[in-house]
């Protein structure tokens, strides 16, 4: 699992060629190493939680909150090098 912020998965999600919000939720529903978290998702539990059908979760670091989307194992790669280039700009 990747922690991302909004805005790099918005940045991802913006490009329909690369993914769409539909896209996502059957990768995350067909990923088998998912299984646990929608099972916790489903019982409230740790954090996860499903929002318009997209497994995420919520954690707190040092005192701030954080949301965080649930990748599954076909995007990790893609929103790693997304990350890199972003951190590359800063």
């Amino acid at each position: 699992m990747i922690s991302v912020t909004r805005m790099k998965v918005k940045m991802l999600l913006s490009d329909p060629r690369k993914a769409s919000a539909e896209i996502l939720r059957r990768d995350q529903k067909s990923d088998r190493s998912l299984i646990h978290y929608w099972s916790l998702a489903d019982r409230q539990k740790a954090g996860y939680y499903v929002r318009d059908g997209v497994l995420y979760r919520n954690y707190k670091y040092l005192g701030q909150e954080y949301e965080q989307l649930v990748l599954p194992v076909n995007r990790r790669q893609e929103v790693m090098k997304l990350a890199h280039e972003f951190m590359q700009v800063i």
